[in-house]
């Protein structure tokens, strides 16, 4: 296990105990990945929390800008991948080096609920969301009074998923954008951590985008793991600021305008 935890850290400087054994490891290394990544698959789902965690989450992201309703913060990061033999094209991102674009949901504690980690680094957030599973559950049974996911300027404005003012006008949408920022900035400091804890999202992959996206989900398992264990974080890694598709503005229907109107003038008038 120790170096298993050791390549997830960081796979180009991982070494195996005997080097007539690192085909060996290399197969333990994704025996491991494929049962983590099904353990994500079943025990991390979105949606799946009974009643009383639900609140629990919902009371903890108040605490952080009372901002009313929150049962997730949604975003893209990219992990670098060497250029793929496959489609390659399609993984050149819109900063211009080959990556995947991976979703995130994260709870108040900064534990992932969600992961949707096989998709080209061109491809935009705001498709990824969509066609996911959680999104389409969300579109087909999510209720205002359920709560909202928070994305940025690069999603749609819908009933379940708030994204914030572009245009403020007066001090409730300005104030609803504050407590926006606040509250959904924990997604994007989930994203350093995670990469800080394990350095091969950090560095980058020299593999196929479908380990690559095995290797992720196990990583995203083993950062549950360890926010629930209280685990340090490395605080001499330096991780580059990564907003996913936050400068490119969703343009499209945003049907959710009313619900967040009605969240400003209520809850930040």
């Amino acid at each position: 296990m120790a170096y298993l935890l050791r390549f997830h850290r960081n796979p180009q400087q991982y070494n195996p105990p005997r080097q007539r054994r690192e085909r060996t490891f290399r197969r333990e290394v994704f025996d491991f990945d494929g049962y983590t990544d099904s353990e994500l698959r079943a025990r991390f789902r979105f949606g799946r929390e009974d009643p009383r965690e639900k609140a629990t989450i919902r009371r903890g992201f108040f605490r952080i800008a009372r901002f009313p309703g929150v049962i997730g913060c949604l975003d893209g990061t990219h992990i670098r991948i060497t250029a793929p033999t496959l489609n390659e094209p399609a993984f050149v991102n819109r900063k211009n080096y080959h990556s995947l674009n991976v979703q995130a949901i994260c709870d108040h504690k900064g534990r992932f609920t969600n992961i949707v980690a096989q998709w080209p680094g061109s491809v935009h957030d705001a498709h990824i969301f969509s066609t996911s599973a959680v999104g389409r559950h969300l579109n087909q049974n999510q209720q205002p009074e359920d709560g909202v996911l928070l994305g940025d300027s690069g999603y749609a404005c819908r009933p379940y998923l708030m994204t914030p003012y572009l245009h403020p006008v007066g001090r409730a949408q300005r104030r609803f954008n504050r407590a926006h920022r606040s509250t959904r900035n924990l997604i994007e400091r989930v994203f350093g951590m995670w990469k800080k804890r394990f350095g091969c999202l950090n560095i980058g992959f020299r593999m196929a985008p479908a380990r690559v996206s095995t290797i992720v989900g196990a990583c995203a398992v083993l950062h549950n793991i360890a926010i629930n264990l209280k685990e340090p974080i490395p605080d001499n890694v330096q991780v580059p600021a990564d907003n996913g598709d936050m400068g490119v503005q969703y343009q499209g229907p945003q049907d959710g305008r009313a619900v967040r109107d009605h969240l400003a003038s209520t809850y930040f008038a």
